[in-house]
């Protein structure tokens, strides 16, 4: 990955100081800058209420099990549902917060454009910002603390969940052993799609290699 200065980003639009006409492609791409950042923001919102969505769904379910009567013959059941349930908030709550990270991360790259291209367009006016100290808050960073939040709940309702059923994680409990089975794969599973998630699924950035094919085709006879 080759890190460009400020002259080489000027060259790579072929910004020329001295004459109009290279201004051209300089417009096109502070355009594309703000239409690319707006969406970014768009679909930033989106997402977090898609994901408020699931979430608000699983707290739901979560608080329902609360109030079921516990008997001899649902108890595991309840036991089952209440475990899916957790794992799945903090599945959900995680990828809210990398998702969070990911659309913060492309709408900073379009602003940083913005801040490149537009001087000689329409002077700095995304620069020169209105001095209200007390109130520079980010909406997004409050975002993302809230879902930060979010799973550090679900941590401790997990942490909670094992502590009241620690009895079945010793293995040599053979009275629900099925239930002991199914807890440690839920574990297992849930470490897994952690760890997926945290080192597999991100942007490339680096020199990207592309295969194309030209696909053949002929008028029969």
């Amino acid at each position: 990955m080759k890190y460009i200065n400020p002259e080489e980003y000027k060259d790579y639009f072929s910004i020329d100081d001295e004459r109009k006409d290279s201004k051209t492609k300089y417009e096109e791409a502070l355009a594309r800058a703000w239409k690319n950042r707006d969406f970014e923001i768009e679909m930033y919102w989106k997402r977090a209420t898609y994901f408020w969505v699931f979430l608000a769904t699983t707290f739901a379910g979560y608080f329902a099990l609360q109030t079921v009567d516990i008997t001899e013959e649902n108890q595991i059941s309840i036991y089952f549902l209440n475990l899916i349930i957790i794992c799945l908030g903090i599945c959900f709550s995680l990828s809210w917060i990398l998702v969070n990270k990911g659309s913060k991360k492309w709408q900073e790259n379009w602003e940083a454009h913005i801040d490149m291209l537009e001087d000689k367009i329409t002077g700095p006016i995304y620069k020169i910002v209105l001095d209200k100290e007390k109130y520079n808050y980010s909406v997004s960073k409050i975002n993302l603390n809230v879902s930060c939040f979010v799973l550090f709940i679900w941590g401790v309702i997990l942490l909670n969940f094992l502590y009241t059923y620690k009895c079945y994680l010793c293995l040599c409990h053979t009275d629900n052993l099925q239930f002991t089975i199914f807890i440690y794969s839920a574990l297992i599973g849930l470490g897994i799609f952690v760890w997926k998630l945290l080192q597999k699924n991100k942007t490339d950035i680096k020199k990207k290699k592309f295969l194309f094919y030209l696909r053949e085709s002929k008028v029969s006879d």
